[in-house]
C-alpha cells in the first residue's frame, strides 16, 4: 500500500517537470521515486491499487471525489507507460471509479427570495439594472438572460421570446418584472450603450454585453 501511496504522492506533486528537458511528467515523477526509495511501479497490481483505494475510503476518510481523482492520476500515469513501452501492463483498466452522488440543488425560501429582490437600491443606472435583472430571471426563471437582445422583448405584449436552439417560446412578464424592466430599458439602457449596434438587453456599465461572470458577481 506504501507504494501506491508514495506514487500518488510524488505523480500529484511533481507536475511540472520540464518538457525540454525531455523528461516527461509520468517518466520523471515514478524514475525519480524508484531511484530514491526503490518503489517498483511495474510491480504493482490490480490488487495493490484496490487495496489502497479500500485505505483511502474506510481509513482515512476520503470523498468519492477524492478517490475518483486518485484513479484518474494513477491511470494516466500507466497509460502514459504502457504507449511508451515502459511497462507491459496497466493495472487500473478494471479498476471503476466510485459513483459521486450529485447534491440535491438548494433552493431559497419565499423570504430569502424577496430579501434578494430587495437589495438592489433603484438610485443609480446600476441598481435600475440590477433591480430589473434579479427581477426578471425571478419571473421568467430564465438562466440565460445575459444572452438576450432588446428585439427579444414586447414591453407592449408584456413578453420576452426565448430561444433554445431551433426552439422559441414567448413567456409572459409578471407586472413587478414588467415595470422594472420598462425604467432600465427607457431610464437606464439608452444611457448605458455607447453605440446603437450593441443589441444585448443588458448591458454592463461600459455599454457592453454583461457577461456570465458579471451576472454572477451582482447575485
Amino acid at each position: 500500500m506504501l507504494k501506491i501511496k508514495n506514487l500518488t504522492k510524488v505523480y500529484g506533486d511533481k507536475k511540472a517537470v520540464a518538457t525540454n528537458r525531455k523528461r516527461s511528467m509520468s517518466v520523471g515523477i515514478v524514475g525519480e521515486q524508484e531511484h530514491e526509495k526503490g518503489i517498483k511501479y511495474n510491480k504493482v497490481t490490480e490488487q495493490d491499487i484496490k487495496e489502497y483505494l479500500e485505505h483511502l475510503s474506510e481509513e482515512e476518510g476520503k470523498k468519492p471525489s477524492t478517490i475518483s481523482r486518485t484513479i484518474a492520476s494513477i491511470r494516466a500515469f500507466y497509460q502514459y507507460e504502457v504507449k511508451n513501452k515502459k511497462t507491459m501492463q496497466n493495472p487500473t483498466e478494471n479498476i471503476q471509479s466510485p459513483k459521486i452522488e450529485k447534491r440535491t440543488p438548494c433552493i431559497l425560501t419565499s423570504q430569502e427570495v424577496e430579501l434578494l429582490l430587495e437589495q438592489p437600491k433603484d438610485v443609480d443606472l446600476k441598481g435600475t439594472r440590477d433591480k430589473a435583472m434579479l427581477e426578471f430571471a425571478y419571473a421568467t426563471g430564465m438562466r440565460v438572460i445575459i444572452s438576450l437582445n432588446i428585439e427579444d422583448v414586447d414591453l407592449k405584449e408584456g413578453t420576452v421570446m426565448c430561444k433554445n436552439g431551433s426552439r422559441t417560446r414567448t413567456i409572459p412578464l409578471g407586472k413587478m418584472s414588467l415595470d422594472a424592466l420598462k425604467e432600465y430599458i427607457e431610464d437606464a439602457r439608452n444611457i448605458l450603450v455607447k453605440t446603437e449596434k450593441e443589441q444585448a438587453l443588458f448591458v454592463n456599465l461600459n455599454g457592453r454585453r454583461l457577461t456570465r461572470q458579471g451576472f454572477w458577481k451582482i447575485i
